[in-house]
Formats: C-alpha cells, structure tokens, sequence
C-alpha cells in the first residue's frame, strides 16, 4: 500500500526530531524485512548456491541499496544545518526505507507484518479505543429501540396466534 498524503502530513508539521525517529524506525524495519526475505527465501545450503554465482545476493541487492541510500539521507540530514533540509532528507529516507519494506515484503510474500506499518502501530490504540466508545453509545441508543423491536415482535406473534386461534 503506497504512502498517501494522510500519513505525510502530520510528518510535515512535526518536530524534526520526531520526523528523524520515525525515519530511522522505518529504516530499522525496512532491514529487518529484508533479513527476513532473504533468510526466508534462501532454501539452498551454501554449498548449492556456488553453481549459481551469488544469484541469491543478486536477487535482494537492490532492496539493500535503497536502504542504504535512505540511511545515507538520515546521514547527510544529520550534517546538515538548514531545517528545511534536515526535514526534507529525512522525510526522504522515510519514504524510501517505508516502499523497500514494502517491495520486499510482497515479493517475498512475506506474512501480514509492521514493515510497513509503523504508523498504525501509533493509531491502532487510539482507534480501538474511539471504536469501542463509539459501540458504546451506539449500544446505549439502539438499547431502548431494540426493546421496543422485541415488544413489537411480541406482540405481533400474538396477534398472529390469535387470529390463528380465532378462526
């Protein structure tokens, strides 16, 4: 799932000390994902992978430059002294560390994981908790109108019963 603007905003007004957690966060689980992928596809012992030249290194090579190409902004992000930069490199090295995880992840097939989810980790809370207040309330508006379903529900079974009864 790519970035949308909603997760990116609030990256933009937050302090660059937090937009530089969250990058090298992102960064953290962009390499995990990779060490995963490549542990996890690699079913050949070392000695069958000779005939092959390094294929299997081949194969994840890619991915683990553009990582190291996002750690190499949060780098010169770190050198810089202009704000508007920092921020920029480091939004930058989010972004790309967030669509390496997320590649790998899907061809690795890779199961459901946090790779590329570090953002719902923060909301997931929050959203459970305003699911569960928003049950609630529902709860204690449909409550009076479920009683009143149940009560024409009983009574119309008992004019059904009567009329039966009746005739």
């Amino acid at each position: 799932m790519p970035l949308t603007s909603e997760q990116i905003t609030p990256l933009n007004t937050a302090p660059v000390g937090e937009v530089r957690k969250v990058a090298n966060t992102q960064i953290t689980q962009a390499r995990q994902a990779w060490d995963q992928a490549q542990k996890g596809s690699n079913q050949l012992d070392w000695y069958e992978q000779l005939p092959l030249g390094g294929y299997h290194f081949e194969r994840w090579k890619p991915y683990l430059e553009s990582i190291q190409a996002a750690e190499k902004n949060v780098w010169l992000a770190d050198k810089s002294q202009d704000e508007k930069e920092k921020r920029s490199l480091y939004l930058s090295a989010y972004v790309k560390a967030y669509e390496t995880a997320e590649s790998v992840a899907k061809e690795a097939k890779l199961p459901p994981t946090s790779f590329t989810t570090i953002w719902r980790a923060n909301v997931t809370p929050a959203l459970d908790r305003a699911l569960d207040e928003i049950g609630k309330q529902t709860e204690r508006v449909f409550t009076p109108i479920e009683q009143l379903g149940r009560a024409a529900v009983v009574a119309g079974l008992a004019w059904a019963i009567y009329k039966r009864l009746s005739k």
